[in-house]
C-alpha cells in the first residue's frame, strides 16, 4: 500500500512540475505576444543530413527557444524540422502540449547518433492528459529533432543513423 501511495505522489508531484514548466513559459510566450504583436521568436537555420537526406532545421538553443519549439505552429514542410541544442548531455523530455500536428521525435548523443525515436507523437487535447503526451526517454542526449509524424519510416531512419551538421 504505501507503495502505490508513494508512486502516486511521484506522478503527481511530476504533473504539477511539468503544469508549472508550461504555464511559467507560456505565461512569457503569451505577454511577448501582446507585447509585440505576435513576434516570433527568431531561429537560426540550418542545414543538416541524416540518413543522405538534407533538412533545414530551425536551431532551439536557448531556454525560451527550446520552451517554444513548434507549439502555435500549423506544421511543417517535408523536409524542415527543429533541432533542439541543448548545453550537455541529459535526460530531456518533451511535452506535446499546443501542438497542431503530430510528429516524429529523434533523440540524438553528442557523436550526432540517433539513439531513440518516438514516431507520430499527437499533440495534446487537454492539460490533463500529460502523461499520455509526454515522452520521456531513458536516454542522455545532446540533440532531439523534431520532423513530421512518419519522416523517420519514410526515409530509413533508424537508431544508429548518423545526424551531421552541415552549416
Amino acid at each position: 500500500m504505501y507503495i502505490k501511495h508513494v508512486s502516486i505522489a511521484v506522478a503527481l508531484g511530476l504533473a504539477a512540475a511539468l503544469l508549472t514548466y508550461y504555464i511559467i513559459y507560456a505565461n512569457m510566450i503569451n505577454v511577448q505576444d501582446n507585447t509585440s504583436n505576435s513576434k516570433r521568436l527568431e531561429y537560426e537555420v540550418k542545414r543538416i543530413m541524416i540518413n543522405d537526406v538534407m533538412l533545414e532545421v530551425e536551431i532551439a538553443d536557448t531556454d525560451e527557444k527550446r520552451a517554444l519549439g513548434l507549439m502555435h505552429r500549423e506544421g511543417l514542410d517535408e523536409y524542415k524540422g527543429m533541432l533542439f541544442v541543448f548545453p550537455y548531455e541529459g535526460r530531456y523530455s518533451f511535452w506535446m502540449m499546443n501542438m497542431n500536428f503530430s510528429i516524429d521525435i529523434l533523440w540524438l548523443n553528442a557523436d550526432g547518433n540517433v539513439i531513440y525515436i518516438v514516431s507520430n507523437a499527437k499533440p495534446c487535447k487537454e492539460v490533463s492528459s500529460v502523461s499520455e503526451c509526454t515522452y520521456n526517454p531513458d536516454v542522455y542526449a545532446k540533440y532531439v529533432l523534431e520532423v513530421n509524424s512518419g519522416f523517420a519510416e519514410r526515409h530509413g531512419i533508424v537508431i544508429g543513423s548518423k545526424m551531421t551538421i552541415l552549416d
